[in-house]
């Protein structure tokens, strides 16, 4: 759809680009799409059929129609509320604000947890947690701070040595030893230099 051939058409000037409307975009006479901006936004018919890619083919049959114009952003929001739900049926089912919304809740986590193991300051074993968020609300720490300790950038968190690894590297008297644990129990220290 052409903005400058659309606004000679209907008598418009570029001028009336930032006037808040209420518009719809209309398919063989149904209402498909229901908007609510500045004018200059209803002119954005290549991303509509992005987002809704059936209608890709059929773009320059979509016809633009502006429902109210000069009105306050409130009243453009309640008058696409009542249009939305007067035209549900024919309205494009894939709205992507609450679909979307919909999808990230039922999303399995992208990224597997990975257990963390905690220590004292002196290396002594305390338990395994399944993730960084458990060990954080458990010792009522910061994440990010469990984080930077498990990854190596912090020494400590709140009193408490955290690790990826089953080894832990405790600080004492400024001398830092190694711990490994098999099987949950502290079983050696080794001196690293």
């Amino acid at each position: 759809m052409r903005q400058k051939q659309w606004l000679q058409d209907n008598n418009y000037t570029k001028d009336d680009l930032s006037r808040i409307v209420v518009y719809t975009y209309t398919y063989r006479g149904k209402v498909i799409f229901v908007g609510r901006g500045k004018l200059k936004y209803a002119f954005f018919t290549q991303s509509f059929a992005r987002r809704y890619p059936k209608f890709k083919e059929k773009i320059k049959d979509i016809v633009l129609s502006i429902i109210a114009i000069d009105i306050t952003m409130a009243e453009a929001n309640k008058m696409a509320k009542e249009l939305r739900f007067k035209h549900k049926d024919t309205i494009c089912k894939t709205n992507s604000h609450s679909k979307n919304a919909k999808k990230v809740k039922n999303r399995p986590a992208k990224f597997k947890e990975k257990p963390v193991y905690v220590f004292t300051r002196d290396g002594t074993y305390v338990k395994r947690c399944k993730s960084i968020g458990e060990a954080s609300r458990q010792f009522n720490t910061s994440y990010t701070a469990v984080r930077y300790c498990a990854i190596g950038k912090h020494k400590y968190a709140n009193s408490h040595i955290f690790s990826y690894t089953k080894e832990c590297i405790p600080f004492i008297d400024n001398k830092q030893y190694r711990i490994s644990i098999i099987k949950e129990k502290p079983l050696l220290k080794i001196k690293v230099k």
